[in-house]
Order: structure tokens, then C-alpha cells, then sequence
């Protein structure tokens, strides 16, 4: 668990279960020192970067603060990584320059330059679940082996998730269609007792996924697609991982592919 996403636990274990300091320290181990720091502030404070002297770097800073400013015009994936900074100085100057040094330089710089265009920031939003509201569902491919087999079997592991409390039921099938799918849904609220009142949001809906079944035309013509708002709750389509809990189902069904064996 990364520093921020321990202070957005934190943060959010105090607003919604109300628990003390002495509390969240205890339930997370660290001192209190840190729990008011994150109750403080949402945001983790910065490292403190020691200042490092690089003499073979210094001829070089002028050239690579200009690449520097022009990946700010670049699209991202054609802007200079460390690696290719050193790559091109040697290249162009025939100097090979440790990577640590030029990734170094570059980490300070690149923010630096940013700054000084006025260029967005990165930031984080704690998000407030409301209760029994919002919902997420992804569907994918775990990988089983049965009885002791030594060969693992291709299954799909369907996950429905609560935003709120966190509380997600899955269910495992052989297959992925349309029939499974709503298999998953009508297994997953009996077993919470009832339907979200806000949005069942579905991740990665992508042609050989949730959509391509969803797409499959039901009893009357209708794509089931269009049918789900109207025999569940709403839906809507894509949920930016830093935003929402998109990311920690995804990372369930890897880890579940990679961890998981079922004897019987």
C-alpha cells in the first residue's frame, strides 16, 4: 500500500466510521504522528530530494532542459523519458552518463519547468461514496485448478462491488455470455438484499468483454445493453481509475488468476 492510498483510508475511516486517532493508529500500525498528518491534509507531502552534484551532468543541463520544455508541446507518449535522454546524449554527444544521474536531474527539472509554464499539476480526489448508492461490475478470466489437477481451467470470475462499504460478491462460470452475466447480477443482489439506488458503473467495456455480450440481442429485438438500466438500475459506461474503485476489481481478478486454487 502506497503512502497516499494509506492517508485516503485513513481520511476516509475517520469521516465515515467517526474513529478516533488512538483508533486509526492502531488499526493501521503507524504512529499518530502520521494519522494527523493525513487528517491534516489529503495530499502526501512531497520527499525531500538530497541535493546531488553531478559534474559530467552540468555541461549537458542546458541541452536537455530545452527537450525538456518542448515535450510540454509533445504529446505523452512522444515525450523524453530518463532512458531516452541518456540514450540521446550519448548518441548526439558521445557521453554515457550513469542512469540514475540523468534520471535524477530530470525528475527535478521536468517538474520545475512545469511549474514555470504553468503547466497542471497532478492532484488526487478523495471520493465520497454515498450509502447503498453506486455500485461497479468487470467480468474476466481467472484461470482454476479443480480437485487437485495439475492443468488450471479457463473460468470467468463475475465481481459486483458496493462503493461504499466496499462489501463485493463473485461468482465464477465457464463462460462469459449474456446468460452468465445476468446470472452474476441476479446472484449478486440476492446476496446483498437489494439494488443500488444510484449507478452500477462497468469497467472496461471493450468489444471481447462485459459490452461485446451486452451488445447480444434479448427476448423482443432489445440489446441487452439497453435492457440493463431498466431491469436493474442505471448504468453508465467507464470510470477513471483515480476517481473511483475501478482499479482495486481489476487488481482482484489478477490476483485472484494468480492466486487462487479451488480443490472440489
Amino acid at each position: 500500500m502506497s503512502k497516499q492510498e494509506l492517508f485516503d483510508r485513513i481520511r476516509r475511516d475517520s469521516w465515515q466510521q467517526k474513529l478516533s486517532i488512538r483508533s486509526l493508529s492502531r488499526k493501521y500500525g503507524v504512529h499518530r504522528r502520521l494519522v494527523r498528518e493525513a487528517l491534516t491534509s489529503s495530499m502526501v507531502a512531497p520527499r525531500k530530494m538530497p541535493r546531488r552534484v553531478s559534474p559530467r551532468m552540468e555541461p549537458y543541463k542546458k541541452t536537455v532542459d530545452k527537450w525538456l520544455r518542448e515535450d510540454l508541446e509533445a504529446p505523452r507518449k512522444q515525450r523524453h523519458t530518463a532512458k531516452r535522454i541518456g540514450a540521446r546524449l550519448e548518441e548526439e554527444f558521445g557521453v554515457t552518463l550513469a542512469y540514475t544521474t540523468v534520471r535524477d536531474f530530470v525528475t527535478v527539472r521536468r517538474r520545475a519547468i512545469a511549474e514555470e509554464a504553468g503547466a497542471p499539476a497532478e492532484a488526487f480526489l478523495t471520493r465520497r461514496n454515498a450509502l447503498g448508492a453506486d455500485a461497479e461490475v468487470d467480468f474476466g478470466e481467472v484461470w482454476v485448478r479443480l480437485g487437485g489437477r495439475e492443468d488450471a481451467v479457463k473460468c470467468h470470475l463475475f465481481a459486483f462491488r458496493l462503493a461504499y462499504s466496499g462489501r463485493a460478491v463473485h461468482r465464477i462460470s465457464r463462460s462469459q455470455g449474456q446468460q452468465a452475466f445476468f446470472e452474476g447480477h441476479v446472484h449478486a443482489l440476492n446476496r446483498l438484499g437489494g439494488v443500488p439506488a444510484g449507478q452500477v458503473r462497468y469497467d472496461n467495456l471493450t468489444p471481447g468483454g462485459v459490452e461485446g455480450h451486452l451488445q447480444e440481442p434479448v427476448a423482443g429485438g432489445e440489446r441487452a445493453l439497453d435492457a440493463v438500466p431498466r431491469v436493474l438500475c442505471p448504468c453508465s459506461r467507464g470510470f477513471p481509475g483515480p476517481l473511483g474503485f475501478a482499479g482495486d476489481l481489476d487488481g482482484f481478478l489478477t490476483w485472484s488468476s494468480l492466486r487462487h486454487d479451488t480443490a472440489g
